[in-house]
């Protein structure tokens, strides 16, 4: 397993470490996501710190070490209370009622966090409708960690679009998604140091 990898970065223009992989397979996702946070142009906290942490692998064992790795470093910080923890991705789960292990592991670190008083808000899915990298629509939220919320309280955010009516890709219905943010056709940086707009809740996330 790799060590986590902590980078600074003020989003404004090509985010540090924005890779296309089968892990992040849209370009510019992470680009778009960081600078709906801090940017300088479409930020919705321009005077914030971002801490990007850098996944290299997609497996139980590694989200768990991520957020371990996220709290011993508010906690050397002492930013409790002052740190959030924003999740764009989502990890489809084959039973989302019975989690594996270590998936257990990884609610634990979540709960760890919530317990230093660390706010956690994470995307609901895109999955509510068919398209091609989507074949069969799951209207209800299916994805960790926004399926945990029945047993933490994390903040789960779900897509609408500038009037508010929720965007038909959201997943999640009243009881499982905690608000909805911006999510359709959204401004953000693009990674040719300009702007561009995108859709998901990822980027509705990052928003809230």
């Amino acid at each position: 397993m790799s060590t986590p990898r902590a980078l600074n970065t003020i989003a404004q223009g090509p985010f540090a470490t924005e890779i296309t992989t089968s892990l992040n397979p849209i370009p510019g996702h992470s680009t778009c996501g960081a600078s709906k946070i801090t940017g300088a142009t479409s930020g919705t906290a321009k005077k914030a710190t971002l801490v990007a942490v850098q996944m290299a692998g997609y497996v139980e064992s590694e989200i768990a070490s991520i957020f371990d790795f996220v709290l011993r470093d508010i906690l050397s910080k002492l930013r409790q209370k002052k740190s959030v923890v924003s999740i764009s991705w989502g990890r489809q789960l084959l039973d989302p009622k019975r989690p594996t292990p270590d998936w257990a592991a990884v609610q634990m670190q979540i709960r760890h966090l919530i317990e230093n008083d660390v706010v956690v808000v994470c995307a609901a899915g895109n999955g509510a409708v068919v398209t091609p990298h989507n074949p069969v629509a799951r209207p209800y939220i299916d994805t960790a960690p926004a399926v945990f919320s029945p047993t933490l309280p994390i903040i789960v955010v779900g897509a609408c679009d500038n009037s508010g009516t929720k965007a038909d890709f959201s997943q999640g219905g009243l009881l499982t998604v905690t608000v909805l943010a911006p999510g359709v056709d959204v401004q953000c940086a693009d990674l040719a140091m300009g702007l561009t707009t995108m859709s998901g809740t990822s980027f509705c996330e990052c928003h809230s």
